[in-house]
């Protein structure tokens, strides 16, 4: 592993595995040092514990002038911190020769792009020019292993690249797919299958979970876990609370097989973070701030800030200016029998369930973590409680209803 702007020295169990800034490579003769590099919001949208993250740029600057001193004349960045601080290192590192970066899943090409559902976001690749005319090559190939980015570089005497060619090569069936890679999955599916022999649930439709999809708008998924979390404290308390998580928690749908059936393997591709779950005290106006940072589309944010609720409505509306984008919340009533919505008062105390990750304060939702009061962490984690509710209803029926309702 390489990363030039990430301080280990206080996370020791990291400290035991062979980690560096950088690494040099002899191919045919030639020196290649390559300076790793990540982006420090990590901090904000990961469980990070002791880790510095320090910015990009100064790291890579140390790193390969280091490498330079060295006698190494070609100096690759490689990271993952998106496309725009790709541009930026090539720009202001004079020495990096080319940038070969990830993060924001950007899909560079050439050409026409007839049969692809991609929209390419530049040339690939991307030419940057340095103020004293250098040009560094820049390189991302999309996600989810669906396309290898395959680029030729030509590097002189002098260690310089002199030219760049190449495009992302789509993974279809015309590549042979690696042995080596196919055996490990053997390894590994005789688990997997008992797993998808658990039945734990059924339902009538898809429960939409996909992150990309629940990044901005509400989902099934989403709905049946915030659900889980108010019939479990209800169950537990006899009194209604608001369930909360933010779209961290998602990853894939959950798709019933044929019989309508969820096995405990769908469950886990769905869910795979998990978590503890905790109940809190917190303010309607801090509700209300905690809504307001889900739909703001912070730009180092990845969209896992959006909320997912139950118990509580909310409208927003993301043409209005930032900060003032939450237009209505109403919540249900703490012990009458039959929900009713009211509006949400900012000064009233409300009891709130919410998933560990949104607890913790990950992607820039740290209002309930630095205001919330009276915590209890639930006996029963995240997928326990789901697992509970799935027992419960015996049938899930979730459809997208108004709980959130987004006005653009």
């Amino acid at each position: 592993m390489i990363a030039a702007n990430i301080d280990f020295s206080q996370e020791y169990q990291l400290k035991l595995f062979d980690i560096t800034k950088s690494w040099v490579f002899n191919i045919n003769g030639t020196k290649i040092g390559v300076v790793g590099y990540t982006t420090p919001y990590t901090m904000q949208t990961a469980f990070t514990k002791n880790l510095l993250f320090t910015d990009e740029i100064h790291a890579i600057k140390l790193e390969s002038e280091i490498l330079h001193s060295a006698g190494i004349k070609t100096i690759i960045a490689l990271g993952h911190s998106g496309f725009q601080t790709d541009l930026k290192i090539a720009r202001e590192v004079p020495l990096v020769d080319l940038v070969i970066g990830g993060h924001t899943n950007t899909f560079l090409w050439n050409g026409p792009l007839d049969e692809w559902p991609e929209k390419s976001k530049g040339s690939y690749p991307t030419i940057v020019e340095q103020p004293n005319g250098k040009r560094v090559p820049v390189v991302q190939a999309y996600a989810f292993t669906k396309y290898m980015g395959r680029l030729t570089v030509i590097i002189n005497s002098d260690g310089e690249i002199i030219d760049s060619y190449g495009l992302p090569q789509l993974l279809n069936f015309t590549v042979p797919q690696d042995v080596g890679a196919l055996n490990l999955l053997e390894k590994y599916r005789p688990a997997l299958q008992k797993l998808d022999k658990v039945i734990v649930g059924h339902s009538v439709n898809k429960l939409a979970g996909e992150a990309s999809e629940c990044k901005r708008h509400k989902c099934t998924l989403g709905n049946l876990i915030t659900d889980a979390f108010v019939a479990y404290y209800k169950n537990e308390y006899n009194q209604n609370t608001i369930g909360m998580i933010s779209t961290r928690t998602l990853y894939h749908d959950v798709v019933p097989k044929s019989d309508g059936s969820i096995s405990m393997l769908d469950l886990l591709n769905a869910l795979p973070y998990g978590g503890k779950v905790y109940s809190v005290s917190v303010t309607g106006a801090d509700i209300w701030k905690t809504l307001e940072i889900g739909v703001s589309q912070n730009p180092h944010g990845t969209g896992a800030e959006f909320i997912h609720t139950s118990g509580i409505q909310y409208v927003y509306n993301t043409s209005r200016p930032l900060g003032n984008r939450i237009v209505q919340v109403k919540v249900g009533c703490d012990y009458c029998v039959k929900l009713k919505y009211q509006n949400i008062v900012f000064e009233k105390i409300y009891r709130v369930t919410v998933s560990e990750m949104l607890y913790k304060g990950l992607d820039f939702q740290t209002v309930i973590k630095e205001n919330s009061f009276d915590v209890v962490q639930e006996n029963k984690s995240e997928l326990d409680i789901i697992l509970w509710y799935l027992k419960k209803v015996s049938l899930v029926n979730n459809t997208v209803d108004d709980r959130i309702i987004s006005l653009i």
